[in-house]
């Protein structure tokens, strides 16, 4: 019987709590993997340069960050998290249609900024009711749970739409459209499934038991979460515009290929996700953190090297834990850090400084990118701005070796690296 329930920390009256998290996560991330890979891609058809590119990364990184602090400040204010939900769902979903029927990269980014602007309401408001409907003892457990059911629902809208792709005319723009179509669908429909979420106000218990010392640490804890990461995202978010035109300017992936990466992707993340949860509830986000950024560190050398497609999948399948890291601790390490009363709050500051220096990085990639095309080559270009990226990610990952618990875990970083290195054996077996 304990082994049981050590298998299954969460009750069965939170189970039954959490139905409606997963379904809308399952048909939101179906709609999102039938479109959201695959815009870049629809932007190169449509003849997108390296700048625009990296104008439409940028996009996608500020808009849905730097618009959270007011969205997150009104949703705290309010106590309630499910309108804003509902209604940027309804808004990002629509735009897919627009999107669907953009005519040049220049109004294709017009529009992802708007859809991005319609996201910045669900993302803080999202973190936030995952701390009030979960659990500390197995936020790992169920984060990771629900993010299981996203990527693989997501996979399959990858497939899908890679099918179609595939098998449509090699330069033909007209294949992305029916997907599009088909995301704004089933995005409005994953809605549906947050009126079935009670409305709750968040609890203040955790808040009347931290002293002032436990405050100023938790501030402090919090500031060194932003100040390290804004300086790796920077560095990491080079990398971002770059990687289609590697991938089909450089090495020249055709359809199947491109398809083919997003699934490996997707199956390495499957992989360990669960393993990285259990793990993260044993030992806490911090140390998974400083782990994942190491991890991530080669992966812009390997774009500046690759020759090959089975490079690209390599490096996919390895990078696999350091993304189902990122997927579940930083939102844990936050919840742990941030008081009940502002949760929404503190996502949206963080987020927002992400989105900030995200886009200042893509974009500075892309014009760096074009500056040094023309004066080396496309390929040299291209390998200058990914050796930035590289020694950015590392000297950002000493930063982080300075990043305190978020608070106490029965296990420590002693106990973690063998776990660690099973679960990456298993993700090399897949």
């Amino acid at each position: 019987m304990e082994k049981r329930k050590s298998k299954t920390p969460v009750s069965e009256e939170e189970r039954k709590a959490h139905r409606p998290l997963y379904a809308n996560q399952t048909v939101s991330s179906l709609s999102n993997g039938l479109a959201m890979p695959y815009i870049p891609f629809y932007a190169t058809r449509l003849g997108a340069t390296s700048a625009e590119l990296g104008w439409l990364q940028a996009f996608r990184n500020l808009f849905p960050n730097i618009m959270q602090l007011p969205w997150g400040s009104l949703s705290d204010r309010l106590k309630t998290r499910i309108p804003f939900l509902i209604l940027g769902g309804w808004i990002s979903s629509i735009m897919f249609l627009f999107i669907a029927f953009s005519v040049s990269p220049s109004l294709l980014i017009l529009l992802v900024a708007v859809q991005s602007f319609a996201i910045s309401m669900m993302i803080p408001t999202w973190s936030a009711l995952l701390g009030e409907k979960v659990g500390k003892g197995h936020r790992g457990y169920v984060f990771s749970r629900i993010v299981m059911v996203s990527v693989a629902a997501a996979l399959v809208g990858n497939l899908l739409t890679g099918v179609m792709v595939i098998n449509g005319p090699p330069d033909a723009t007209w294949v992305f459209q029916y997907p599009f179509i088909a995301a704004m669908i089933l995005g409005i429909l994953a809605t549906v499934f947050l009126f079935r979420i009670p409305a709750k106000e968040p609890t203040k218990e955790e808040e009347e038991k931290v002293t002032e010392e436990e405050e100023w640490k938790r501030k402090r804890d919090f500031r060194y979460l932003v100040t390290f990461q804004l300086f790796y995202m920077f560095f990491m978010s080079m990398l971002w515009p770059l990687m289609p035109k590697t991938t089909v300017d450089i090495i020249g992936a055709d359809n199947l290929e491109i398809v083919l990466l997003t699934v490996v992707g997707s199956v390495s993340i499957l992989a360990v996700q669960m393993q990285i949860g259990r793990l993260q509830d044993r030992v806490g986000p911090g140390v998974l953190i400083k782990l994942s950024r190491f991890m991530l560190v080669p992966v812009p050398l390997v774009y500046a090297f690759a020759t090959e497609m089975w490079h690209l999948y390599v490096l996919n399948i390895v990078a696999g834990a350091g993304i189902a890291i990122i997927n579940i601790s930083f939102t844990t390490y936050l919840l742990d850090v941030a008081p009940a009363s502002k949760t929404a709050r503190y996502f949206a500051i963080f987020n927002a400084g992400m989105g900030i220096v995200t886009f200042v990085g893509s974009v500075s990639a892309g014009y760096l990118a074009d500056h040094f095309t023309v004066m080396y080559g496309l390929w040299t270009g291209l390998f200058i701005v990914y050796m930035v990226s590289t020694v950015g990610r590392l000297i950002g990952s000493i930063f982080f070796l300075k990043l305190k618990p978020s608070r106490r875990y029965p296990e420590t970083l002693h106990d973690v690296l063998p776990r660690i290195s099973r679960i990456l054996h298993l993700g090399r077996g897949q």
